[in-house]
């Protein structure tokens, strides 16, 4: 028997590759409240590690840069063990002419996405969940339905969840879980050649049922906003908020705060970073280099990670089909972007825009009114191009 489990996991999986005519589908991993990360987290048993030997958030997909906040966060409040990016996160050679639907290191918005996946998972930004629920399966419920799904996925998104089979043999100790409750015919699966995909999803009294026995329980505490209802989703830990309908995620941790927005969002406040406004679909916000907390941090990076297109690539109307290919030359999205920071050490600091590959370029301005950074960002203005890395940096004079 296997000691570990291993999974794959790709949001808009394409289909004919980047062949003309190919498809990539356009819809929003945080609005499919995480889906295909949560099915992954379902398969997740008590007695062993879970290890994502594949992951990828494809391109050209509109809402890649959700996956600099997604996957990471949420890997790490399970408790995964690994998670490998599919494929070559690190651009080590010339590219081919061609556009990929999956090299992380030649396209702008996944090099983001495997930074924040070095802050928030590896380094351990986001703590693990303190609890446990069990999604209990039989043999007979096996035996009764097969291919019909076990249970409700956004379960996952609130504390630590584990799949538990009571008649298989356990291959280490486990401690009893916070909660335990039965498997349910409550969603089916499509399985391809390369990827499987949920087709139906839970009733919404189900999971309030279950949101109320977390409640009873203590996993989830007075002040946590999960409501069902309004399909808004907050993790026991209170560091990861996902609201479905604004396809919103908000992490914020010591070290790192950051959050998915729409183009001319409202105003979202995190804990210290506040995102004013933006003019371009994004991932936002901040984190800490040297290791301290933000509020102590000398050395921090601001990101804006917008989608990535290749020069001279056609797509249809809705943004599924392409249409023409031109090799692979990449461009970023530029936009506007407009923060409020307060710089609490009180030290004076610089803003650099940084390449991909970690050159500075010349210091942005910014105003400081009361200790607080106010920062606007033009990335189509920048005299060396755009770019999704900006370093925040103490004077050392």
């Amino acid at each position: 028997k296997a000691g570990v489990v291993i999974v794959n996991s790709y949001h808009a999986h394409p289909k004919g590759w980047t062949a003309v005519g190919g498809r990539v589908a356009q819809s929003s991993a945080v609005g499919e409240r995480g889906r295909f990360w949560a099915d992954s987290a379902m398969m997740h048993l008590p007695d062993r590690p879970l290890v994502v030997t594949e992951q990828n958030h494809c391109f050209w997909n509109q809402y890649l840069f959700e996956n600099a906040l997604l996957f990471p966060s949420y890997s790490s409040l399970q408790g995964f063990s690994a998670i490998i990016t599919h494929v070559s996160p690190v651009a080590a050679y010339i590219p081919a002419r061609d556009i990929s639907n999956f090299h992380a290191g030649t396209i702008p918005t996944m090099r983001v996405n495997e930074f924040l996946m070095m802050q928030l998972f590896k380094r351990g930004d986001v703590k693990q969940s303190p609890h446990r629920l069990d999604l209990e399966i039989s043999e007979k419920f096996v035996e009764r339905n097969g291919r019909r799904a076990l249970g409700m996925p956004e379960l996952p998104l609130l504390c630590g969840f584990r799949s538990y089979f009571p008649g298989a043999a356990q291959l280490s100790q486990v401690d009893r879980a916070d909660l335990t409750i039965p498997a349910s015919t409550t969603r089916s699966f499509a399985t391809y050649e390369w990827s499987s995909e949920t087709q139906s999803a839970a009733g919404k009294e189900q999971l309030n049922a279950v949101v109320e026995q977390m409640r009873r329980k203590g996993i989830l505490g007075r002040g946590n906003r999960t409501n069902p209802d309004r399909e808004i989703y907050q993790s026991d830990t209170e560091e990861i908020e996902l609201r479905a309908r604004e396809k919103l995620l908000k992490v914020v941790t010591p070290r790192t705060e950051g959050v998915t927005l729409c183009a001319g969002a409202k105003l979202e406040k995190l804990d210290l970073l506040t995102v004013r406004s933006t003019t371009v679909p994004a991932a936002v916000g901040i984190t800490s280099v040297d290791g301290k907390a933000l509020s102590e941090s000398s050395r921090m990076v601001l990101f804006l990670n917008t989608m990535s297109h290749a020069e001279g690539m056609v797509l249809s109307g809705d943004r599924t089909t392409l249409l023409k290919k031109n090799g692979a030359r990449m461009l970023v999205e530029t936009g506007v972007v407009q923060l409020s920071f307060p710089l609490r050490n009180g030290k004076r600091f610089q803003l650099y825009p940084l390449s991909l590959n970690g050159i500075r370029r010349e210091a942005i301005p910014f105003e400081v009114r009361n200790g607080v950074a106010e920062i606007r960002i033009d990335t189509a203005a920048l005299k060396h191009g755009p770019t999704p890395f900006f370093e925040l940096v103490a004077e050392t004079r």
